[in-house]
């Protein structure tokens, strides 16, 4: 197939990415920039924006919640106004998913969920800790709603520690390609920034302490 009869086949599928790499440059953005937060390689960037590829409907979702992220940020903290944004880019709300230990404290669960709705104005905050009955409902839903997640944040408990079961759902989100970051100390941290250290300490349960890496 030719480069152009692949940039038609793309278009039937995938209609702004001309217009989103015009809204990076706007931004300030290079492609090395946005790639890195996307965690995509930038010649996959680059292959989007011009139409030689379709990302994956998970991937446009974040490309576009990206976006909003910088523009939000830019308009909140930069000098200047942003470009306005594209009616495309209000598609696709970003659904942010916290995962935290079933034993984590309420009152610290509740703090990151806070921290994060301001953080993520524009995406839907789920708690992982109230959408399952027991381990048998999360084992039967989880795998499902994994798919439809576009970013997992990992809130460790008061000790510092996530246990299996959050292990597992950062396990899977990362074959899925979504982006995984972890909230320690007031800080988001990206995944490749961290070191998950088990604790031994812990059995017959597994426990993992969150470390960040050191200059992060």
């Amino acid at each position: 197939m030719s480069i152009e009869a692949r940039r038609v086949d793309a278009a039937r599928f995938f209609s702004f990415p001309a217009e989103a790499a015009q809204l990076r440059e706007s931004l300030g953005l290079s492609q090395r920039d946005l790639a890195a937060m996307l965690e995509v390689d930038p010649t996959t960037l680059s292959r989007w924006e011009r139409g030689l590829s379709v990302p994956r409907p998970g991937h446009q979702m974040r490309w576009k919640s990206t976006l909003r992220r910088v523009h939000h940020d830019q308009a909140v903290f930069g000098g200047e106004p942003p470009p306005d944004l594209p009616a495309w880019a209000h598609t696709f709300p970003e659904i942010v998913y916290v995962a935290a230990p079933l034993n984590a404290d309420r009152g610290h669960v509740d703090r990151a969920l806070a921290f994060l709705r301001l953080a993520y104005p524009d995406a839907r905050v789920v708690d992982g800790t109230s959408q399952f009955d027991d381990n048998v409902d999360w084992r039967r839903m989880w795998s499902r709603m994994a798919r439809s997640v576009n970013r997992l944040v990992v809130v460790p408990g008061e000790d510092g520690t996530i246990g299996s079961g959050v292990r597992k759902e950062i396990d899977d989100v990362r074959r899925y390609g979504i982006p995984i970051e972890y909230l320690v100390d007031g800080r988001l941290i990206p995944r490749r920034a961290v070191d998950l250290v088990k604790a031994e300490l812990f059995t017959p349960a597994t426990a993992f302490f969150v470390v960040p890496k050191e200059g992060f």
